[in-house]
């Protein structure tokens, strides 16, 4: 698959999703502050930041975002040290030939030879074909929340990140050769069902409203889900970059500085989300109009 691709669907599915009425919060404790907004990774034409979003970050002394959307070079570099095969091995050795032949089918119908990935691991194309579905149901990464900010932010702020290309990719890389067959089979199956595409219309809208219940609901329904891509976002790109960040984000309120923190709104809500940790060490939580 041609580099390129790959970057422009790399965050799709680490974690949130539309940029406009997005919730965004003040978390304070004592003298320390921050704003701390729930970021989508993808958005539509037409939408932009709400003029509550524009003038926090107007106040704030930086801009600190999950990742930093616009390092392409660590971006490329991490999918091929974790994402890619060594040379003389390809991912057809790695799955068995009825997902080899589901793949190939659903890399037809985007016009793109099974070749063309080869050299990829299943995890990733499974990311990149949620991710082409997005762009064409019109949701696309350029239009999302990071770069809205980056846009809106001045030529003198300092942006920061609190995870990296390589840390997330990382995450995916522990899976085993059944897991990662597995991640790829259930987006597969997500895919052709159309649940995929459902559940992130739930999402986009609530991220359009404001309205975080709808949220909340899905993420405890897949407390329940079986599957390999259910299991790994909820042990992993949740229940483990939750803690992690939580951590990161109270060392960078300690600072003394007021930033505007970006994060995937899946990683805000529900009972082990960023909000509720940070309420938990004692920070107070106040959703802003």
């Amino acid at each position: 698959m041609q580099s390129k691709r790959i970057l422009a669907f790399l965050a799709l599915i680490l974690s949130g999703l539309t940029a406009s009425a997005a919730p965004l919060y003040r978390i304070s404790r004592g003298d320390d502050s921050a704003f701390l907004l729930g970021t989508v990774h993808v958005g539509a034409a037409g939408q932009s930041l709400a003029p509550a979003v524009r003038a926090a970050l107007q106040q704030s002394s930086s801009l600190i975002l999950e990742l930093d959307v616009r390092n392409q070079a660590e971006a490329h570099a991490a999918v091929e040290r974790y994402a890619s095969y060594a040379p003389g091995d390809d991912v057809t050795r790695h799955l068995s030939a009825d997902t080899v032949s589901a793949l190939r089918a659903a890399l037809h119908a985007h016009g793109v030879p099974l070749r063309e990935v080869a050299q990829r691991k299943p995890w990733l194309i499974a990311n990149w074909l949620a991710g082409m579905a997005l762009a064409n149901a019109g949701w696309q990464r350029q239009r999302g929340t990071e770069f809205a900010l980056l846009g809106q932010s001045g030529p003198q702020t300092q942006v920061d990140s609190l995870e990296s290309a390589a840390s997330q990719l990382a995450l995916f890389d522990r899976m085993q050769d059944a897991e990662s067959e597995a991640y790829l089979n259930d987006t597969l199956h997500a895919l052709a069902d159309g649940s995929l595409l459902a559940e992130a219309r739930v999402l986009l809208e609530a991220a359009r409203t404001g309205d975080t219940a709808p949220i909340e609901t899905l993420l405890a329904a897949a407390q329940h889900r079986p599957g390999q891509l259910a299991a790994f976002t909820r042990e992993v790109l949740l229940g483990q970059r939750n803690p992690a960040m939580a951590r990161a984000i109270e060392q960078t309120l300690r600072a003394g500085h007021t930033p505007f923190i970006g994060v995937g709104l899946l990683h805000l809500v529900g009972t082990d989300g960023l909000l509720a940790r940070l309420a938990a060490d004692g920070y107070r939580v106040e959703r802003l109009p």
